[in-house]
C-alpha cells in the first residue's frame, strides 16, 4: 500500500485531535486517511471507502436526499462502528480541474453530535491540495457547523455544474428539509497565509 506515517500527521488533523494513522499512497499527499479512533468515547475508524460499502454510502446519502449521482465508494472517505464495521457515515472529495468539492457529507441520524462529522471532514480536507479553495453545498441550518471548520458562505461557485446543482438544490432543500441550500468555501492555504504541514 504505501508507507505509514503515524508520527507526521497533518497538521489540520493533529489539531482537531484526530488520532490515528497516515499511509501515503504516493509521494504527494496522504490519499487515505485512518484514523483508529476506537475508544470508549470515538467508538469508530476513519477509512477510505470501498467498493463493498456502496450500498451502504448510497443509503446514508438518499436519506438525507442528497444528490445520488456520482457515488464512487473510491472518491469516499467513511467512519465504521469498530465494533459491528457497519458504515455510520461518508463523505467524499471530488478533485476537479475547476474545482475541489466536499460533497455527500453525512453521518447516520442517531450518532450526530459526537464528532464523526468532524473526524470526516478532517480526514477529506486533509486529502485535499493545500493550495487549492474547497468548495460544498449544504442546507442553512448547517452553516455554523461548517463555520467552525473554517468555511464561509459564498454565491461564487467555480462550475456551471455546481451552479445548477445548487439551484436543484434550492428545490429539495426547500421541499423535503424546509431550509435553503447555499454554498460555501475554504481558502486554500495559500490565501488564508497558512501553513498546515500538508
Amino acid at each position: 500500500m504505501g508507507e505509514a506515517v503515524g508520527a507526521s500527521l497533518p497538521a489540520a488533523v493533529r489539531a482537531a485531535g484526530v488520532p490515528g494513522r497516515v499511509r501515503r499512497c504516493g509521494a504527494e499527499r496522504p490519499r487515505t486517511l485512518v484514523c483508529a479512533c476506537a475508544s470508549s468515547s470515538r467508538p469508530w475508524r476513519i477509512r477510505g471507502g470501498q467498493g463493498s460499502d456502496l450500498g451502504r454510502i448510497r443509503g446514508l446519502v438518499l436519506g438525507e436526499a442528497m444528490n445520488p449521482l456520482r457515488l464512487e465508494a473510491g472518491r469516499f472517505t467513511v467512519a465504521e462502528d469498530v465494533a459491528t464495521g457497519r458504515v455510520v457515515g461518508c463523505g467524499q472529495l471530488r478533485e476537479g480541474e475547476d474545482v475541489v468539492e466536499v460533497r455527500s457529507l453525512v453521518v447516520e441520524e442517531g450518532l450526530r453530535g459526537r464528532g464523526i462529522g468532524a473526524d470526516l471532514l478532517t480526514a477529506l480536507l486533509a486529502r485535499a491540495p493545500r493550495d487549492r479553495d474547497v468548495h460544498l453545498l449544504t442546507i442553512g441550518r448547517r452553516k455554523p457547523w461548517y463555520e467552525t471548520h473554517g468555511f464561509v458562505e459564498t454565491d461564487d461557485l467555480p462550475t456551471l455544474e455546481m451552479r445548477a446543482e445548487r439551484c436543484i438544490g434550492a428545490l429539495v432543500a426547500r421541499a423535503v428539509a424546509r431550509d435553503r441550500c447555499l454554498a460555501m468555501v475554504r481558502a486554500g492555504a495559500k490565501a488564508r497565509g497558512s501553513d498546515d504541514g500538508r
